[in-house]
Parts: structure tokens; sequence; C-alpha cells
């Protein structure tokens, strides 16, 4: 992540368990401060009440519990701790030298970095902190979004849904019941288009991508099949 800061022009980086649905070219163009970074905030409500999540990762903390639909909170808007906290899946930047040797030498030197608990953001937010733009949800659309902040989800508004969490859409096709369902059938629809485009058009190595699918579908279909089995 880090060399993305020696690049020669502006970045969106783009976590690889994303699935872009639309068009997100404005996001070269926004208005981005120099010195700041743009990024969806981290979304602190920890529905699956995970241990090791910070203790004040709670629901009333969370910065999209006070979005307006696409609009997220403003950076004069935070008042708690946890309104600093963004979510590294999708970032813009822009590169500069300077700033990726500050970040190394913070790394090197800062023993808050030690506590980090998702060091990849972590990291970003305690760096950036007061020059970090919220981008709207829509970007970084987190796959629990929907549950925790249904008065802000709207399906059309989603432009790039991230699949967070371990439970990956690719490892099998969705059935009725299982969470997340609908969104991870939106990846197999694009997978399906995609497979449908390749062939069509006798484009060469989809037997690559769709063996490595297949293996993934294998292995996870074997490990529960073993689970159940297990005394």
């Amino acid at each position: 992540m880090l060399t993305c800061f020696c690049l020669p022009q502006r970045v969106v980086l783009v976590d690889s368990d994303m699935l872009c649905l639309r068009n997100m070219d404005e996001l070269m163009t926004i208005d981005l401060p120099a010195g700041w970074i743009a990024a969806g905030h981290a979304c602190t409500c920890n529905p699956r009440k995970l241990a090791h999540y910070p203790a004040d990762w709670t629901p009333a903390n969370c910065a999209h519990t006070h979005a307006k639909l696409t609009i997220p909170l403003s950076p004069q808007e935070f008042t708690k701790p946890t309104h600093h906290s963004l979510n590294s899946g999708l970032v813009v930047l822009q590169p500069d030298p300077a700033t990726f040797h500050a970040i190394v030498a913070m790394v090197q030197r800062d023993p808050v970095v030690q506590a980090f608990k998702f060091p990849d953001q972590d990291l970003l937010a305690h760096f950036f902190k007061g020059r970090f733009l919220p981008l709207s949800y829509r970007y970084n659309a987190l796959k629990t979004l929907g549950a925790c902040h249904p008065t802000m989800w709207r399906d059309g508004d989603v432009k790039n849904v991230h699949y967070i969490l371990a439970d990956k859409p690719w490892v099998k096709r969705p059935e009725p019941g299982d969470d997340f369902a609908e969104m991870h059938q939106w990846w197999w629809d694009a997978y399906d288009g995609l497979a449908k485009e390749w062939e069509g058009a006798g484009k060469p190595g989809w037997g690559v991508v769709d063996g490595a699918v297949q293996g993934m579908v294998a292995r996870a279909k074997a490990k529960a099949e073993a689970a159940q089995e297990a005394p």
C-alpha cells in the first residue's frame, strides 16, 4: 500500500475483495486538499460482537449512524474518536515521496503503531488525522452496512461493494437463507456475465480464471463437509 505514495499521479486504491458495480471515475477529480486522503468511514458497530474489536466500537459511536443517505459525516462534525476511523478498502491519495518517507519513519519509531488493531487503516487514520476527507459509503459499501444502517443504505446508490469478513462470495454460490445471499449473488451475476463475455468473444485465459474459482468452491465445500462429519 505505501508504495502507492511513490507513484506519479493520483491513485484510487481498491481492495481485491470488492465488486465495482458502477463507474467511479469522479474519484480521480474530486477536490482533495494537498496532504489529505479520502476514504469511507469504518463501520464501528461491530454487529458480530467480535471480542478483539475496540470497546468503543458501538452503533452510537459509528460515523455512519449520522450519515444522511449518500452524504457522510463531515470532518467538522466529528465528535468522537471513532469518527476519525476509516476503512482502507478504498482510498484516494495524492502520491508524494515526502509523505511516504514520513509514514515509514512513523512506523519505525512511533510506539503507538504496536497498538493498532487494524494495521493498515489504523496507520492511515493516525497519520492523516485532521486530513481525512470522508467519502460516501457508496464507494466502499461494506456488505454489513445494509443491516447496520438500513436508513442510510439504498441498493441503487451502491457503486462499489466491499465483501468484508471471512465469508467471501466466491467460495460458494449463495443459497436461500445464507447471510448476505443477495449481495453475494451480485458477485456471481458479475462473474457469470464475464464468463459469457469472454467465452463469447473467444478470449483466451478464461479457463485459468474459472479453474481458480472452482478450486476455491471445491475446497470450501470439502472443508464444510469435513466439519459436518467431525465428532
